[in-house]
This record gives C-alpha cells, sequence and structure tokens, in this order.
C-alpha cells in the first residue's frame, strides 16, 4: 500500500514538472534568426542608399542585347553589372546604379556572355565631377576565357568624398557603336571603416567592396561561401549568374588619350550621357 502511494506521488511530481518545463519553454521568445549582414544590407538599401549631393546617379545595371555577328542577340542573359542598384522614380525605366568603395584602386566586376574568341574586346570610362576623363582612360580591356564574370581595377587613384561615373561597353563592332552593348553607373570613394570583411562592408553599405571580398572569399573556399555568393547573386538580381564561372580576367591597356569628355550640363540625364558618348566621344576613343 505504501509503494502504491510513493508511486502515485512520484507520477504526481513528474506531471507537474513536466507542465511546467512545456509552459516555460512556451514562454520563451523564439530565437533570433542567423545575422546575415548581405540580406540586411540589400533588404535595407533605400536607407543606406544615400546618393551625393546635387547629383542622381542614373545608370543602367544591364545591358541589352548584342547585335551583329560577334555579340548575338538570342543570349538569355546580357551583359550585367555586380553593383547595386534601385529602380528609378515610378514610371521611369531609368536605374540608380551607385555604390561606395573605400579603396583608392577599387575593382568593378562584370558578366561578360559573349565568347572570347569572337570579341574584339571590352572598354571602360572613367569621368570625374567635372564630366573630365581620367588620365588613363579609356581602358582596353583584352577578354580571355569568357563567357564569365571578370574583374577590372581601376589604375587612377579615386579621392575621397568624390564622385566617379564609369561606363562599359563590350566591343562587337568598331564601325557601329550602337552595336555595343553597353552599362554604366557611378562608385564614391568613401572614407575606411572599421574591418575589411564583406561582413563589415555590408553592415556600413559599401557595395563595391563587398563584391570584391565575397568573391575572394568564395573563390577560395567555394563550399564555405556558397550561400553567401548566391545569396549575393540573388540580391543584385542576378540568379541567372548562379553557375557562371568566375575567370581570371583581364589584360588593360591604358590608351593614355588626349581627348575630354563633353561638356553635360545635367548629370540628372543619364541617357543623355550614354547618347553623346556613343555618338561624340566612343567613335573618335575606340
Amino acid at each position: 500500500m505504501l509503494q502504491q502511494q510513493m508511486l502515485q506521488r512520484w507520477k504526481k511530481i513528474l506531471t507537474l514538472t513536466l507542465a511546467f518545463v512545456l509552459s516555460s519553454l512556451l514562454l520563451l521568445p523564439p530565437s533570433p534568426a542567423a545575422a546575415n549582414p548581405i540580406g540586411d544590407f540589400f533588404r535595407g538599401i533605400q536607407t543606406v542608399f544615400k546618393p551625393p549631393r546635387g547629383s542622381t546617379p542614373v545608370g543602367r545595371s544591364r545591358g541589352g542585347g548584342g547585335r551583329g555577328p560577334l555579340c548575338p542577340a538570342f543570349l538569355a542573359t546580357s551583359i550585367k553589372a555586380l553593383v547595386p542598384s534601385l529602380e528609378g522614380s515610378e514610371g521611369s525605366t531609368s536605374e540608380l546604379v551607385w555604390g561606395r568603395t573605400t579603396q583608392a584602386n577599387p575593382t568593378l566586376w562584370f558578366y561578360v556572355p559573349y565568347a572570347a574568341d569572337r570579341l574584339k574586346f571590352a572598354k571602360l570610362v572613367v569621368l570625374d565631377e567635372n564630366k573630365q576623363l581620367l588620365p588613363q582612360y579609356p581602358l582596353r580591356i583584352s577578354l580571355v576565357e569568357t563567357p564569365g564574370i571578370i574583374s577590372v581595377r581601376l589604375p587612377d587613384p579615386l579621392e575621397i568624398n568624390k564622385l566617379y561615373s564609369w561606363y562599359f561597353s563590350v566591343i562587337c563592332s568598331t564601325e557601329k557603336p550602337s552595336r555595343n552593348p553597353s552599362i554604366r553607373g557611378w562608385i564614391e570613394r568613401t572614407e575606411p571603416i572599421a574591418g575589411n570583411t564583406y561582413e563589415d562592408y555590408a553592415k556600413n553599405g559599401v557595395g563595391y567592396d563587398l563584391v570584391t571580398d565575397l568573391v575572394s572569399q568564395y573563390k577560395r573556399q567555394p563550399e564555405q561561401y556558397i550561400q553567401d555568393w548566391l545569396q549575393l547573386l540573388e540580391s543584385l538580381d542576378a540568379k541567372d549568374l548562379n553557375d557562371v564561372p568566375i575567370i581570371p580576367c583581364c589584360t588593360t591597356t591604358s590608351s593614355q588619350s588626349t581627348h575630354t569628355s563633353p561638356n553635360i550640363a545635367d548629370v540628372h540625364t543619364g541617357d543623355l550621357l550614354k547618347a553623346t558618348f556613343e555618338r561624340v566621344v566612343m567613335p573618335s576613343l575606340w
């Protein structure tokens, strides 16, 4: 009899203890999600994205389809800049293509979908705030092993707190520049930040350096960084590049041109910049 009473008592104690533990677990706050600085950066890009005073960095992060035999238009993916961008104002087809760097000579990343054995080359132009070409531009870029993602390191040092515009074009035809797929954007150099990893750059809204450091880590240890790399591509609206190789590229040659860019009065008009380059500057520089 005594044993039955003790057994009943222990059952009650165990039942009450179990009920208490379960109720405590239900009252606990949910565990915070794992930190994802890349996703946080791009989800909050509207607050991080603070264009310089007096300028609207209108650009184009993805080029149109190529034309002509060297750059066939039937390819599913066009040239693409791996840089943050936002849609323009409502009703506008333009993009705001702009990012920060802490580096004097930052690296820009582009996807080129065309076969290297068929292409002539690519060109990169960088202009300062006065719409003047930097000394070593335009750069002639000899493409090898494309299609793939390539990198171009800017040779002329950028000044801190200065805004620069860049213009990248794949040269499919030297006679007809309108056939050359092109993209354009803006870059601003800022003061150094605490830390130099892609997580640090993401937290501080430094888009260009974020891409460069993550590419570097991903190339060294793809298994460890694959998820962050795919997250970056998704954030850049470039999921179609998930399986694209990052290729060892490129050889660049400075044109050491004495040409200056036209005096474009309205920096807000990205289409005017593009059209003026194609009509006036590109035929003489390329």
